[in-house]
Formats: structure tokens, sequence, C-alpha cells
């Protein structure tokens, strides 16, 4: 189950208890997949979209293309890419997520189920680079 709180932030009960607030100022030391697990058992698919998108966040900072910081913004991050392949596809998965999150768009598990493969191959791909060819093009 998924209870809205204050400031945009959800708050997903159950079996655990998180905000994704706090997924994101710990972003670096929290297993996202874990709660992307949790998201999709409490069939909240929105907060889901969240999580896959802070997830490819996490892996553009480890790899050091972008500069990770809690008060940029998403389209700063697209402008750190502007110059690299993954620019592109970044960019249609922040307007995607944008759409979503912002826009408070539901997402049904068939909207999710066509959304998933887009964020998780962006992501495979990010996990198939290895830090030493990650030098921005």
């Amino acid at each position: 189950m998924s209870n809205q709180t204050g400031s945009g932030g959800v708050r997903v009960t159950g079996a655990y208890d998180y905000s994704l607030e706090e997924l994101e100022k710990n972003l670096h030391e929290t297993d996202l997949e874990r709660f992307l697990k949790i998201a999709l058992k409490a069939e909240d698919y929105r907060s889901a979209v969240r999580i896959y998108y802070l997830t490819a966040i996490k892996r553009l900072s480890q790899l050091k293309w972008i500069d990770w910081q809690l008060d940029k913004t998403n389209y700063d991050y697209v402008r750190e890419l502007r110059e690299h392949e993954a620019h592109g596809e970044f960019r249609s998965l922040t307007h995607t997520f944008e759409l979503i999150w912002y826009g408070e768009a539901p997402v049904s598990e068939k909207e999710y189920s066509l959304l998933s493969p887009h964020f998780d191959g962006f992501i495979q791909q990010l996990n198939a680079t290895t830090e030493n060819g990650a030098e921005r093009n």
C-alpha cells in the first residue's frame, strides 16, 4: 500500500516502511533494487518508475558521467550528458519520469509493463559499461 505524505513524498508502508525522499537523500548507500521490489509488490507503479529513475541517476553518478547533487534538477543531469551518447535516451527517460512523477499521472500495471523495459534497458547498458571506459565522449 502507498500513502502520500507532505511535499510530494510518498511513504510506502507494509512489511517495510520507507520514504522516496529518504531514498534519494541516501542515493549511493541505498539498495534501490530492494525498494523497487517492495514498490512492485505494493503495486505502486508510479513509485517504481521513480525508483527506476533514481537507479539510472545513481549509476550515471557511479560512472562519473554526471556529478550527482541532491539539489540539482533532472535537467541539470540531461545537460551534463549533452555530449555523451547516453544523452538522447536519458533525456527521453527524464521526460517520461517527469510526466509521471511531477504530472502526478497514475501508472497502471499494464502501463508500467510498457515503460519498465526502457528504464531497465538503459540501466543494463550502464551496468555493462566499465568504470575504465566511462570517460565522457
